[in-house]
């Protein structure tokens, strides 16, 4: 597969249920682990990247007695569809019951936060990303046609994951609400990278292994081909989760005085 190619992706990411932001139950006491940071102090910076790290690892199974936020360990998906068009490959990929584990031990590298824009950007380091999933897949590459359905398996380590955050303050019952407008994510760095599909041609279990092993042996190539898949995928999750998060905790638990900066 080339990896110089630069491919079109169509995604839809379906959740299992609705997300209900606004209207969501009010975290009235700040958890011990989250620091409120000034912006004025040297640290501001190093303390803000601990609280989402702490959001991340200290919430992974949700925030006891706010149910409406739902888990980050892990994370479960309904429907992801997914189709790369970019010849000489042309791929429609179908994942049902999906389930992502990882995110939950994620780590804070750097944030940096502009009060006047009400922008955030975060890098995060997810040690070990795992994915499972039905699958359904149809189409061609540069080597060969797939089509087939089964279990498939993914894990990636180390991924780097620059995400950019657009807030919007919002007032309700005297608690200033830094809720979050849009996010966008990029997925920058990749240690390693593997995935396996079952049934890939029908139960021909040496023409299975023989693509699973040339994907995994090229798998810088065709990471670089499904990385936009990956990254919408996660984006979809986080801004899901983190909206409903930050719809239900103050933002001066994070920011000191943030409705006056």
């Amino acid at each position: 597969m080339d990896s110089r190619l630069i491919p079109s992706f169509c995604f839809l990411v379906i959740f299992g249920h609705g997300a209900v932001v606004n209207g969501a139950s009010i975290l009235t006491e700040k958890p011990s682990f989250l620091k409120t940071c000034a912006t004025t102090d040297p640290s501001f910076s190093s303390c803000l990247t601990n609280n989402f790290q702490g959001l991340f690892q200290q919430w992974k199974s949700g925030i006891p007695g706010l149910k409406s936020v739902g888990t980050l360990e892990p994370v479960h998906v309904k429907k992801i569809k997914f189709h790369h068009k970019q010849p000489p490959v042309d791929l429609h990929i179908l994942l049902q019951k999906v389930e992502i584990n990882g995110l939950g031990d994620v780590k804070g590298k750097q944030t940096s936060f502009n009060p006047k824009t009400l922008t955030a950007t975060v890098v995060l380091v997810v040690p070990k990303l795992k994915l499972h999933s039905d699958y359904a897949v149809k189409g061609n590459t540069r080597s060969f046609t797939l089509d087939g359905s089964g279990k498939l398996d993914l894990s990636a380590d180390n991924l780097v994951i620059h995400l950019k955050l657009q807030l919007k303050l919002r007032q309700t019952d005297g608690y200033t609400f830094a809720d979050i407008d849009k996010v966008n994510l990029d997925i920058t760095e990749v240690g390693d990278f593997h995935i396996h599909l079952d049934n890939l041609f029908n139960g021909q279990k040496e023409l299975e292994d023989t693509v699973n092993n040339f994907l995994n042996s090229n798998w810088r190539s065709f990471y670089e081909a499904v990385r936009p898949g990956i990254s919408a995928a996660i984006e979809a999750v986080l801004k899901e989760r983190l909206a409903k998060v930050f719809a239900s905790i103050p933002a001066n638990y994070f920011i000191a005085n943030i409705s006056s900066l």
